[in-house]
């Protein structure tokens, strides 16, 4: 007499779970991940094959203590990522974690790795184990690294070149002027009188004031170009406020102002006189802001003593 019993469900089962292992071990061998399983019980580790690709070791045992992976972690994303995924496993009945911090290689350096991991939980909603991967992310994100600092960059010239943009317009529009309003005289005017010679002059001036701005916005450029090179200069102010004086004196007498200027010959601060140059002769009036009417004005420029921290 026999006992026959049905175990078609049992070899289903058996067949499920080793074709669910089979899949699981090709899908280590598959990927470039560092593939894990955290058996939360025994408080176990077992690493797929890239995580030796991906970080170097030589794993004396597989399964290994959960402890191990808690050490190559970066002392100061440790605290954080370790008592993160404690809670989330222990104190939550979440089922997916995610982090990314920093973890040792073999030969020292440091890598950052996203890691995501999926919590398998039993009837009560303790977790047994989690399955999770480590992926090397450290390119991507030396890449936004890069990508933010050229954005800032690209932030930063654009707004340098608007300011720039501005001075020049208004560096170049008082002798341009100055100029066209010359060349239109001579073009009326005796050759012979005293004015034809006086405004030729003038023209002469007007053009190498001309010269001057378009030197003094290369010299920017040029210094634009070379931001990590020292390009700084003693600058004597009461010169550059002299040269911007000189250039604006027919406009001022023609408006009735006048510029005093008490700043000391001896007087030097560090910088690049193109910048001082063009900064300066931005202060003063042009033809079309004041020559239609005359507003007399005193402009009194002095120096003021240095802050606490601070010289000229």
């Amino acid at each position: 007499m026999g006992v026959v019993h049905d175990i078609t469900k049992e070899k289903q089962a058996e067949e499920e779970l080793r074709l669910s292992n089979e899949r699981f071990a090709y899908a280590l061998k598959a990927t470039s991940d560092a593939i894990y399983d955290w058996n939360v019980t025994n408080d176990t580790l077992y690493w797929g094959e890239g995580f030796a690709h991906l970080f170097g070791y030589r794993l004396g045992q597989n399964p290994s203590p959960f402890s191990d992976w808690a050490d190559y972690i970066h002392p100061k994303d440790s605290h954080r990522t370790v008592t993160g995924l404690l809670h989330t496993v222990y104190e939550t009945t979440d089922t997916f974690w995610e982090d990314e911090y920093l973890f040792r290689r073999s030969n020292g350096s440091w890598a950052v790795v996203a890691d995501r991991g999926n919590i398998l939980r039993n009837a009560k909603g303790q977790a047994v184990r989690m399955i999770g991967a480590m992926q090397d992310i450290t390119e991507r994100k030396k890449a936004e690294v890069q990508q933010q600092a050229m954005a800032e960059k690209l932030i930063k010239q654009n707004a340098y070149l608007q300011q720039c943009g501005f001075m020049v317009s208004h560096n170049l529009r008082a002798p341009l002027a100055n100029a066209l309003g010359f060349a239109d005289l001579l073009s009326r005017i005796d050759k012979e009188s005293q004015v034809f010679a006086d405004s030729l002059a003038n023209l002469r001036i007007s053009l190498r004031r001309l010269d001057d701005v378009v030197a003094d916005v290369n010299t920017i450029l040029s210094i634009r170009d070379q931001q990590d090179a020292d390009l700084t200069e003693p600058v004597a102010l009461a010169a550059v406020c002299r040269q911007a004086l000189e250039h604006a004196r027919p406009d001022l007498e023609q408006c009735g102002g006048e510029v005093l200027s008490s700043i000391p010959e001896a007087l030097y601060v560090d910088g690049n006189r193109a910048f001082f140059s063009v900064f300066s002769t931005t202060c003063f009036p042009t033809p079309s802001s004041t020559a239609r009417r005359r507003v007399p004005c005193v402009l009194r420029l002095r120096p003021r003593g240095p802050r606490p921290g601070h010289h000229h």
